[in-house]
């Protein structure tokens, strides 16, 4: 850990040039228009500032947390909650306080994005606003915490608080606490379908083997969304007294609920689900066709190989291709390298990501290819896939995309160099460490040159701490 903070602090850089200084002057226009369009500006730049590590404007958004126009003010928490910069913190509980209640509901959501425990027991003072947008992102922000001790006060909101009570039987799936087993199982009967499904949700979420015959007899609720939820939170409590009804719910009227309950039957992992599974892959609705391919291939069943690749020329040809790559069957390897090929980015970037699951030597070079895709989650899914076949032949091709235009490309090419430790990448691992603009790209580069066993020397710690 140590190492990894040391690294971190070696590869820090400056911001590259941009309009945000001149949009920081503005924020001290007295015209008030002027300052909102700077403030809306900023905040729009706020993650990518984030992401580069670039501190320039929290300051100037603290400070407009007091601007007299509450829509700068409003814009200034946003943006706050986007830099992720805990020096916040502070402000932004006091102007949980503030007059205007778009302000403060802006202000709890941004307490919400920095997940700073501080902002624990304001948070749940404002539960009590008298404001319902507020409390409603109150109660979202205290989701976002995962500390225990929101649980009782978000339980009491639960109880009394109507207009809260759909958005909390959500949250409280998020806390992970036992003691919300009950009253959830109990908000199943609620006369609200939205509290109704997202109670179904969050039993899902807990994984606890009491909510089974609840959410079993849940899966006849009149409300086709309530069922929905049912029948997904049933594949995640991957309990298989649940195949029988789903596969029931495979029949549903309602192509949704069909779609979960394909979606959830491959989560089980129950081989009576592929006959029937089998069969909704000539359902009328492509999202169920779709879920029912994909839950085949995690059902890893060698009937459903020839269906499949029968299915290869249609519309589900991109969850198909997902399919294959879990089946561990020899014969999917060509038609995947085929699909590299075909005119939908979708299907090829899961193609690049499929042909990761096979340990097959054949595929290294078609993926080396695939990292010259047009699209950026072609190239990102090929790096993935070579840094997990740790073949030396994909080494020399991924110091090359490095270089890539995309950042994402260029963090799972060094993630993926970190994964096949040879010492030709760590000079180029370095440059990128050092030189690359986004922050997150310089520390998956970091990384990987740890996985490699590289520390820097004492006059590059130096030369970079200055």
């Amino acid at each position: 850990m140590k190492l990894a903070i040391m690294l971190l602090a070696v590869f820090a850089t400056t911001a590259v040039a941009d309009d945000v200084d001149k949009w920081i002057k503005d924020l001290k226009d007295p015209i008030s228009s002027v300052r909102e369009a700077a403030v809306v500006a900023l905040a729009g730049q706020s993650s990518d500032l984030a992401d580069r590590n670039d501190t320039r404007t929290v300051e100037p958004m603290i400070h407009a947390l007091s601007d007299t126009d509450p829509i700068v003010r409003a814009h200034a928490a946003w943006s706050l909650g986007s830099l992720k910069d805990h020096s916040a913190v502070v402000p932004l509980i006091q102007a949980l306080n503030d007059n205007d209640s778009i302000v403060r509901a802006r202000v709890a959501s941004a307490l919400g994005e920095l997940n700073d425990s501080r902002a624990l027991e304001p948070l749940i003072h404002a539960l009590n606003d008298n404001d319902s947008k507020v409390r409603v992102e109150a109660a979202a922000a205290l989701g976002r915490l995962e500390d225990p001790r929101a649980f009782e006060p978000l339980i009491k909101s639960f109880n009394t608080d109507s207009d809260n009570r759909a958005i909390i039987a959500g949250i409280l799936g998020i806390l992970n606490d036992r003691r919300a087993v009950e009253p959830l199982i109990q908000a199943l009967s609620d006369s609200d379908s939205s509290v109704r499904a997202n109670a179904a949700g969050s039993l899902g979420d807990l994984k606890d083997s009491r909510a089974v015959g609840p959410l079993l007899q849940a899966l006849s609720d009149t409300n086709n969304y309530v069922r929905k939820e049912t029948a997904y939170a049933l594949g995640d409590l991957n309990d298989r007294r649940a195949v029988a009804a789903l596969l029931q719910a495979l029949t549903d009227t309602d192509s949704s609920v069909r779609a979960e309950a394909a979606s959830s039957l491959g989560k089980l992992k129950d081989t009576r689900a592929v006959g029937p599974l089998l069969q909704a892959l000539d359902d009328t609705d492509r999202d169920v066709r779709g879920n029912a391919a994909m839950a085949l291939g995690k059902l890893n069943d060698s009937r459903a190989f020839e269906p499949l690749i029968k299915l290869l020329n249609t519309d589900i040809r991109s969850e198909v291709v997902i399919a294959l790559g879990d089946l561990d069957d020899p014969r999917a390897v060509g038609p995947l390298i085929q699909a590299l090929s075909d005119a939908d980015s979708t299907v090829r970037g899961n193609a690049a990501y499929a042909l990761g699951e096979h340990n097959d030597p054949q595929v290294v070079e078609p993926l080396i290819h695939a990292l010259k895709d047009t699209d950026v989650l072609v190239r990102f899914h090929a790096a993935e896939s070579l840094g997990k076949l740790k073949d030396q032949r994909g080494i020399d091709p991924l110091i090359h995309a490095l270089s890539d235009n995309e950042p994402t490309v260029r963090a799972i090419a060094a993630e993926a160099l970190g994964e096949l430790k040879d010492t030709r990448s760590i000079e180029p691992l370095k440059s990128v460490a050092s030189n690359d603009q986004i922050y997150w790209v310089r520390s998956s580069a970091s990384k990987a040159l740890m996985k490699l066993g590289w520390q820097p020397k004492q006059q590059e710690i130096s030369g970079f701490s200055n």
